[in-house]
Protein backbone atom coordinates (compact mmCIF):
# COMPACT_ATOMS: atom_id res chain seq x y z
CA UNK A 1 0.00 0.00 0.00
CA UNK A 2 1.38 3.65 -0.90
CA UNK A 3 1.39 6.18 1.46
CA UNK A 4 0.58 9.81 0.44
CA UNK A 5 2.68 11.70 3.15
CA UNK A 6 1.55 14.96 1.95
CA UNK A 7 -1.87 13.80 2.48
CA UNK A 8 -1.16 12.65 6.10
CA UNK A 9 0.41 15.76 6.72
CA UNK A 10 -2.62 17.32 5.71
CA UNK A 11 -5.27 15.21 7.64
CA UNK A 12 -2.90 15.51 10.74
CA UNK A 13 -3.01 18.87 10.81
CA UNK A 14 -6.25 19.30 10.05
CA UNK A 15 -7.64 17.12 12.72
CA UNK A 16 -4.76 18.39 15.38
CA UNK A 17 -5.67 20.08 18.37
CA UNK A 18 -9.05 18.46 18.52
CA UNK A 19 -11.01 17.32 21.11
CA UNK A 20 -12.11 13.61 21.12
CA UNK A 21 -15.42 14.03 21.05
CA UNK A 22 -15.53 16.63 18.30
CA UNK A 23 -12.98 13.99 16.20
CA UNK A 24 -15.77 11.06 17.46
CA UNK A 25 -18.25 13.57 15.54
CA UNK A 26 -16.37 14.03 12.39
CA UNK A 27 -16.03 10.04 12.20
CA UNK A 28 -19.46 9.66 12.06
CA UNK A 29 -19.96 11.91 9.26
CA UNK A 30 -17.45 10.32 7.73
CA UNK A 31 -18.95 6.94 8.30
CA UNK A 32 -22.62 7.47 6.90
CA UNK A 33 -23.28 5.62 4.21
CA UNK A 34 -20.33 3.27 4.32
CA UNK A 35 -20.71 0.02 3.51
CA UNK A 36 -20.23 -1.88 7.14
CA UNK A 37 -18.54 -4.87 5.73
CA UNK A 38 -15.87 -2.75 3.68
CA UNK A 39 -15.49 -0.69 7.08
CA UNK A 40 -15.05 -3.73 9.27
CA UNK A 41 -12.03 -4.90 6.79
CA UNK A 42 -10.47 -2.39 6.45
CA UNK A 43 -10.53 -1.60 10.76
CA UNK A 44 -9.34 -5.02 11.20
CA UNK A 45 -6.64 -4.20 8.22
CA UNK A 46 -5.48 -1.42 10.68
CA UNK A 47 -5.56 -2.96 13.61
CA UNK A 48 -2.46 -5.45 12.76
CA UNK A 49 -1.06 -2.01 12.78
CA UNK A 50 -1.47 -1.02 16.32
CA UNK A 51 -0.48 -1.70 19.46
CA UNK A 52 -2.62 -3.38 21.97
CA UNK A 53 -3.89 -0.03 23.62
CA UNK A 54 -4.40 1.63 20.41
CA UNK A 55 -6.41 -1.68 19.46
CA UNK A 56 -8.53 -1.47 22.91
CA UNK A 57 -9.04 2.12 22.13
CA UNK A 58 -10.15 1.88 18.65
CA UNK A 59 -12.72 -0.81 19.70
CA UNK A 60 -13.96 1.92 22.22
CA UNK A 61 -14.05 4.21 19.41
CA UNK A 62 -15.79 1.85 17.15
CA UNK A 63 -18.63 1.28 19.86
CA UNK A 64 -19.44 4.24 19.85
CA UNK A 65 -19.88 5.50 16.38
CA UNK A 66 -21.77 2.35 16.00
CA UNK A 67 -25.01 3.98 18.67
Amino acid sequence: MKVDKEKLKSIKDKYQGKSEDELLEELKKMSTGKNSEDQAKIIEKLKTLLNENQRKKLDQIMKKLSK
